[in-house]
């Protein structure tokens, strides 16, 4: 069992790299590891790819995760599935840290009787990939065992972690998949400069010509590969982004509302207001009565 306080294949720096596929070292013979991660107030400002399925467990903290198009807030107890297609970043909320365990395994080794493409299919734009234990008891059951396993290693585990993945398997499997009949993630990596641009200055004025400039891109070529890359705008991308980060600063108490919609880019609380009401269906005070 491993320890590190950053994340495989995040890189810090002031320009943001383009993503790449960070290749995880496993036993050939039981490819599967598992490691403590503590992600500190420091960003992760690359989109990267594993060469194998990872899957997360948040032990306390609360952040958001961008898998591919997609922008998820987690919280403790939360689980993450990501497929080894898709590129992601984590990202605690701002003054924050959260801890996590991460199990890396290549899915080949351990399938069994489950089809390739029952797990192939957990990608995609309609896939959620962050599962909370509460409402997925058996899938944290499992997520658990394996830890243990990997950490504590007593007689016979690999049997168990082998048994234990194979149930993991079998309950991701049943899960609901994306619509793989539209291909997604055309080009992830020609925009991945722009999402850690975002990702680390969404409190700042971003504007479209500052996100090609680090993609090298002309502006009008720009927005139309994010778009299609995305489904989204560059200013709706960011404005959901700054919208997630928005809901993990209202459960810090405090926090008033207007000085959340400042940390997290919105010039105005009307603003705010508005446009959080748009995404989220409740206006912030409400959002924050309600997670009360």
């Amino acid at each position: 069992m491993q320890k590190r306080s950053s994340h495989p294949g995040s890189r810090a720096g002031s320009k943001p790299p383009k993503g790449g596929v960070d290749a995880i070292d496993t036993d050939e013979n039981f490819p599967i590891m598992a490691y403590d991660f503590v992600q500190k107030d420091e960003k992760i400002n690359a989109l990267h790819q594993h060469n194998v399925m990872e899957v997360g467990l948040c032990h306390r903290g609360s952040g958001i995760f961008i898998i591919e198009d997609k922008c998820f807030d987690f919280k403790q107890g939360d689980i993450v599935v990501i497929n080894s297609s898709e590129f992601h970043l984590a990202q605690s909320h701002r003054n924050t840290t959260s801890d996590w365990t991460f199990i890396h395994f290549h899915t080949e080794h351990f399938l069994g009787d489950v089809p390739l493409q029952a797990i192939e299919d957990l990608s995609g734009p309609d896939f959620h990939n962050r599962f909370h234990s509460g409402d997925y008891p058996r899938l944290r059951h499992a997520v658990d065992i394996i830890i243990a396993e990997l950490k504590e290693k007593q007689k016979n585990w690999q049997t168990l972690v082998h048994a234990s993945l194979q149930q993991l398997l079998v309950l991701l499997s049943r899960l609901p998949s994306g619509d793989q009949s539209t291909p997604h993630n055309l080009d992830m990596t020609s925009i991945a400069p722009a999402i850690g641009l975002i990702s680390t200055k969404y409190a700042e004025q971003i504007n479209n010509q500052d996100l090609a400039d680090v993609c090298e891109m002309s502006e009008i070529h720009f927005r139309r590969q994010f778009k299609h890359s995305t489904g989204q705008t560059p200013h709706q991308y960011l404005n959901n982004f700054r919208i997630r980060m928005a809901c993990g600063l209202l459960e810090q108490e405090e926090l008033s509302i207007i000085e959340v919609a400042l940390e997290c880019g919105f010039p105005t609380l009307s603003t705010f207001n508005r446009q959080f009401k748009q995404q989220m269906g409740k206006s912030p005070r409400d959002f924050r009565k309600h997670r009360a």
